[in-house]
C-alpha cells in the first residue's frame, strides 16, 4: 500500500455531528456531565455493534455539547442512533448535521426537538 492511501481513507470518511444544548450559556453542569458521558457510552456501543463506524469524541462550551462519529455512510450512522438520541430526555438533543464526505462536502441538518432549534 502506498503511503498516501490512508490520506485518501479519511477523505472518504463521512461524519454525523450531534448537538446538546446544556443547561447553561457555558459548560453545562454535573448532571448534564453524566448524562452526556452515559449518552456517549452507549452510542458508542451501538456504533460499534452495527459496525458503522467510531464515535471521535466530544466538544464543550458555548452552551453546547458536541459530539463527533465518522465512518463510511453518515445516514446509517445516523439511523442506528437515532432512537438513543430521541430517548435522551435531559439535556435533550436539539439537532444533528449528517456531513458526506470530508470537511466541505455537502451536510445536512436534522431537527430531533423542534422547540430547541438553533437560531
Amino acid at each position: 500500500m502506498f503511503k498516501g492511501s490512508e490520506s485518501q481513507k479519511e477523505d472518504q470518511r463521512q461524519a454525523v455531528f450531534v448537538f446538546i444544548k446544556l443547561s447553561d450559556g457555558a459548560m453545562g453542569d454535573e448532571s448534564d456531565d453524566e448524562a452526556i458521558y452515559a449518552l456517549e457510552d452507549r452510542l458508542g456501543q451501538v456504533i460499534e455493534e452495527h459496525g458503522v463506524g467510531e464515535l471521535d469524541g466530544d466538544e464543550w462550551g458555548n452552551g453546547n455539547c458536541q459530539l463527533f462519529m465518522y465512518g463510511r455512510d453518515a445516514d446509517k450512522i445516523f439511523d442506528v442512533i437515532t432512537p438513543l438520541l430521541l430517548a435522551h430526555e435531559s439535556p435533550s438533543v436539539s439537532y444533528a448535521i449528517k456531513r458526506y464526505g470530508p470537511p466541505g462536502a455537502p451536510e445536512r441538518m436534522v431537527h430531533l426537538r423542534a422547540s430547541e432549534r438553533p437560531g
